[in-house]
């Protein structure tokens, strides 16, 4: 179902055709659900790239703000994957989180102003509580591999050779971080914060 709201000129597509018969109505903003992408078939960068595409193609002068709409299943990543790709911000589904979250969320959105709740990306899976991390200490030498790994996204071969230490030491560090945080790999470890 496509909707304009005629004061903010935002247009809400369902599927990927109402999407680019939208642009045509020139809007300031779009907002689509997640699942759009993942039913198109491409990842995130290469569905904003598709859509960038095609408002350069019908020559607007200004591309529009883009908001996605999440679900309780949206993985944490994905939400960092939006934030890389100059997503103005994200929706909670009113399926799964109260009214007002999204009331708040349109309201911000719709000001031009970027929307990036912790407390709804904070319940997404594989996201860790930040305030679950606040007692977390690390040794000094864990939180030089912890930072490489979060800031730079380094290997472990890299990381050995910056420290100065051997491979099978950096392994054993990187298994001890991962515990220590209570997360399964290498991804949740970039997303967490200490």
């Amino acid at each position: 179902m496509n909707k304009s709201a005629t004061n903010f000129k935002t247009v809400i597509a369902n599927d990927w055709n109402e999407l680019i018969q939208s642009l045509s109505s020139d809007p300031k903003c779009i907002v689509f659900h997640i699942d759009i992408i993942h039913k198109k078939g491409a990842n995130i960068s290469e569905f904003i790239n598709m859509l960038e595409t095609f408002i350069r193609f019908n020559d607007k002068d200004k591309k529009p703000d883009i908001a996605v709409v999440i679900s309780s299943t949206t993985p944490a990543t994905t939400i960092k994957e939006l934030q890389k790709n100059k997503i103005l911000g994200i929706i909670p589904d009113s399926n799964n989180w109260p009214a007002q979250e999204l009331t708040d969320a349109m309201s911000v959105i719709l000001a031009g102003r970027s929307y990036w709740p912790e407390h709804i990306i904070s319940k997404l899976p594989g996201s860790v509580d930040k305030n679950k991390n606040k007692d977390i200490q690390l040794t000094l030498r864990q939180t030089e591999v912890y930072e490489l790994i979060r800031n730079r996204g380094v290997s472990n071969k890299q990381i050995a050779k910056v420290l100065r230490i051997s491979e099978s030491t950096v392994k054993l560090h990187v298994s001890a971080i991962l515990k220590t945080l209570c997360v399964r790999n290498r991804t949740q470890l970039a997303l967490t914060e200490i």
